[in-house]
């Protein structure tokens, strides 16, 4: 994993705010994994990226879900703004 890479894509892809954010939800996460013995690199990078896809268009919403035939329940439906943590892996496959 390179958090580095990762961070300045964000950095650059993302509001100031969610990025602050996310960065901020990245060092807490690796605290926690280190109080609960845990893998700290890898809590740092789901914490890093955990809103990574939070921005993306409707467009783009829609592309991901026919390109990889994403499954939208009737919630997700009425509240697309809940898709972010389904699309983020495709969203970061494609990006970083």
């Amino acid at each position: 994993m390179d958090l580095e890479k990762i961070e300045e894509y964000l950095k650059n892809t993302l509001t100031e705010k969610r990025y602050v954010h996310s960065v901020g939800t990245m060092k807490k996460a690796r605290e926690l994994a280190k109080l609960y013995g845990e893998d700290q690199e890898k809590a740092a990078f789901a914490g890093l990226v955990h809103d990574m896809a939070k921005e993306l268009t409707k467009q783009q919403i829609d592309e991901y879900i026919e390109k990889y035939n994403v499954f939208v329940d009737d919630v997700e439906k009425m509240k697309p703004s809940l898709l972010h943590a389904k699309l983020r892996s495709y969203h970061g496959k494609r990006k970083v």
